[in-house]
């Protein structure tokens, strides 16, 4: 999900008009669907996934809460800070985005990865029926694992399990 910082919908009853509809869960967007005009029977959906590790450190550069000469014990703090948090389900599990109320991924969501992205560029194409400009080296390459110890990886593991596990991702 992309962030609108500040944003929130006017569409959905409260808890959930507090966060932008990019940041709803499927259960949510798909139990107020006529609300949002959606046709589930017409719709083509998809996500992007990222490896747990590396989307938590993203996340902290990204909102500026950590920097590059931050220590592995002061960035597992905020990590553990942040996931309590949650704001806006930006730090939420993955999968939480993409499964049905008991908890099992929707069979038409087509799912792909972070890391992937440029090799997956032609299927993500033919999947839309235009072309789409993929670039995602960005962060691709980035050391985000020095910022993490002992204490932290626990904490990842243990609150994104189902991601690694539902998403093939490697846990350390």
């Amino acid at each position: 999900p992309t962030l609108i910082s500040g944003s929130r919908n006017n569409l959905l009853p409260p808890p959930f008009k507090w966060k932008p509809l990019q940041h709803q869960f499927y259960t949510t967007i798909y139990k107020y669907r006529d609300i949002c005009k959606i046709n589930f029977d017409n719709i083509k959906i998809f996500s992007i996934v990222r490896n747990p590790y590396d989307r938590i450190i993203s996340h902290l550069f990204f909102f500026k809460v950590i920097n590059k000469n931050d220590t592995s014990d002061y960035v597992s703090k905020i990590i553990e800070k942040h996931i309590k948090e949650n704001r806006d389900n930006h730090t939420a599990p993955q999968y939480k985005f993409l499964v049905d109320e008991n908890e099992n991924l929707i069979d038409n969501i087509k799912i792909f990865k972070t890391e992937t992205l440029n090799q997956d560029n032609e299927i993500i194409n033919k999947y839309f029926d235009f072309n789409i400009a993929i670039n995602s080296d960005k962060n691709l390459n980035k050391n985000y694992f020095k910022y993490l110890n002992n204490d932290s990886i626990s904490i990842i593991n243990k609150y994104y399990e189902k991601d690694f596990y539902l998403f093939n991702y490697e846990m350390k």
